[in-house]
C-alpha cells in the first residue's frame, strides 16, 4: 500500500491506521533493541511523501543523569551515533511498510519534555504510466 493510499483509506476508516502502527512498533522495537530502553509512546503520521514518527519517554536512567549533571551534549551525541548505526533498519522497515524508498532520514531529541522525532522523507511515487505525478511533465 503506498502513502496516498494509506491516507485515502483512513479518511474511509480503512487500513491507514495499521500502516502508522506497524511503522510505530518498527521504530519502537529497533530503539528499544539499540537503546536497552524503549519510548513510553510512539505516534506516526503519514502525509503524501513524508513519515514522522514522535516518540516520547524514551531516555535512559543514565541519560537522564547526564542532562540533570548539565551534561546534554554527551547524550546529543551519543543519541546521534547511535540513530547512525541503525538508521539503516529503520529506512529499511519504513520501505518495507509503505512500499516506498526512503530518500532521507532525519532525527532529533528533546530533553524537557523527553521526546524524539525520527522523519523519513520518502521518494514521490512514480504512476505505473511512468509519467510525473499530477500529470506536470516537470515534477521533481
Amino acid at each position: 500500500m503506498t502513502i496516498e493510499q494509506a491516507r485515502s483509506a483512513a479518511v474511509d476508516g480503512g487500513p491507514a491506521g495499521p500502516v502508522a502502527a506497524d511503522i510505530s512498533n518498527a521504530v519502537v522495537r529497533l530503539v528499544r533493541e539499540h537503546f536497552g530502553k524503549g519510548p513510553t509512546q510512539a505516534k506516526t503520521l503519514l502525509h503524501d511523501d513524508v513519515v514522522v514518527t514522535v516518540l516520547r519517554g524514551g531516555f535512559t536512567h543514565a541519560e537522564k543523569t547526564l542532562y540533570k549533571a548539565g551534561r546534554a551534549d554527551v547524550v546529543d551525541e551519543g543519541r546521534r551515533a547511535m540513530q547512525g548505526v541503525f538508521e539503516r533498519e529503520m529506512r529499511s522497515a519504513v520501505e518495507r511498510l509503505t512500499g516506498r524508498r526512503v530518500s532521507a532520514f532525519l532525527s532529533a531529541n528533546h530533553h524537557d519534555p523527553d521526546a524524539s522525532v525520527e522523519v523519513f522523507l520518502l521518494e514521490p511515487e512514480v504512476p505505473l504510466d511512468g509519467a510525473p505525478p499530477n500529470g506536470d511533465a516537470h515534477a521533481v
